[in-house]
């Protein structure tokens, strides 16, 4: 039986983690003690992953719901201001690829593709003859900016902005809410006035709010079961960043043995055939090759003397914990990385089926993605900021689905 006190604790740990998680990657590590604000980035993370998983129910008092519109009018305020913040910034920063050259390579290389053109070519307007790195499903949506004309940052921002509200509507499927659920509002509208009020390069600098969109359909899809997409969303996330390439394997087995040989065909066929057009329509057969030697030669970056410099203070610019090992054996913390993030999944897996029935089956898939990401990200060896947002994301997911979520579902 379920200790209703218990689960109370549970409301107010799982929130408390989700707010130390995002504010410590944000607001506590621009303008707090680096050192610590890692230390509580990696704790959220970790409690965000584990306390869903607790066979355990929110109990609302009966008068503490309100009414749902309210809580769509927050959200839809914040939605048209961070909509109307994002043209003001786009003016201020034009792009330039000596600032940050991802955005105009990916420009180039929808442009290239929507002219019919060699997409990885190398491009000579950048660096002198800079060659796109990028795999098809970081660079295909962004031919739409090709074919309108527009500033290809409105397409990042409107995913951007469509994942927020994917992470509201996802669970929330009723006419009243409970006060609890209002507070869940709280991470993401400080994260949002950060990202497009007080360090904006995510939206001016980066493509990875197409990657945040991508994690936030993934999280989307797990939760409501539906197979499909499911497969959709993994093809799309390995095919933008390979953090999540040894959490799949782990999760078909999961979907074949817990929920059913059906949905574990159908995730698999969506990831193979999805992957299968993406790299045919985006010219990228040709190149596997060359992505799969990327890790090779970011090694060989960081073990160049000439280069140490920069990389340390990279390191020690972001929230992950690879700052507090010995740079000289980064090669070392590399390999822990790899072999890390191979191993782990498999462990999750035997936790779960030796005490299966201590675990709630319903957010293994999430819960399992959340801790893979928190290990990769947290030791990542090359960690841009920017790279932790889509973690931060699924963490406002898992915390709208835990609230919603009622017992024997």
């Amino acid at each position: 039986m379920v200790n209703p006190s218990k689960n109370k604790k549970y409301f107010w740990l799982l929130l408390l983690c989700v707010c130390l998680e995002a504010s410590a990657q944000t607001y506590g590590f621009l303008w707090g003690n680096k050192a610590l604000a890692s230390l509580l980035y990696l704790a959220g993370g970790l409690g965000v992953a584990v306390f869903p998983m607790l066979q355990w129910e929110i109990r609302y008092p009966k008068n503490s719901a309100i009414p749902y519109r309210i809580a769509e009018i927050i959200l839809a305020i914040l939605l048209a201001a961070c909509a109307w913040r994002t043209a003001a910034l786009l003016f201020s920063a034009p792009l330039d690829y000596k600032q940050a050259d991802m955005l105009p390579i990916i420009q180039t290389m929808a442009e290239r593709w929507w002219m019919g053109e060699s997409v990885y070519a190398p491009i000579d307007e950048v660096w002198g003859g800079m060659r796109p790195i990028y795999l098809p499903a970081m660079w295909l949506p962004y031919v739409a900016s090709a074919v309108a004309k527009i500033d290809l940052r409105w397409i990042g921002t409107s995913l951007l902005l469509v994942s927020f509200a994917m992470v509201f509507y996802t669970p929330l499927r009723k006419n009243r809410v409970h006060g609890g659920q209002l507070l869940a509002l709280l991470p993401p509208i400080l994260l949002a006035i950060y990202i497009f009020w007080i360090y904006s390069t995510l939206i001016t600098l980066s493509e990875e709010p197409l990657v945040v969109f991508y994690y936030v359909l993934l999280g989307f899809a797990i939760y409501r079961k539906w197979p499909i997409l499911t497969g959709f969303a993994i093809a799309l996330c390995l095919l933008s960043r390979y953090a999540l390439v040894f959490w799949v394997p782990m999760y078909l087995v999961f979907q074949f043995l817990y929920q059913s040989r059906r949905a574990a065909t159908n995730t698999l066929l969506a990831i193979v055939l999805t992957s299968t057009l993406l790299l045919t329509i985006g010219q990228a057969w040709s190149q596997v090759g060359f992505f799969l030697s990327l890790q090779d030669s970011y090694l060989e970056d960081l073990l160049q003397e000439e280069s140490q410099w920069k990389f340390v203070a990279q390191l020690a610019n972001n929230p992950g914990i690879v700052k507090f090992l010995p740079y000289e054996k980064i090669a070392l913390w590399h390999q822990v990385l790899i072999w890390g993030s191979l191993l782990l999944p498999i462990g999750i897996l035997l936790v779960f089926k030796r005490w299966s029935t201590y675990w709630d089956h319903r957010f293994f898939g999430l819960c399992s993605l959340k801790l893979c990401l928190v290990y990769f990200y947290n030791l990542l060896t090359i960690p841009y900021s920017y790279l932790f947002y889509p973690s931060t994301f699924l963490s406002f997911l898992i915390l709208f689905a835990a609230f919603a979520a009622k017992k024997n579902q």
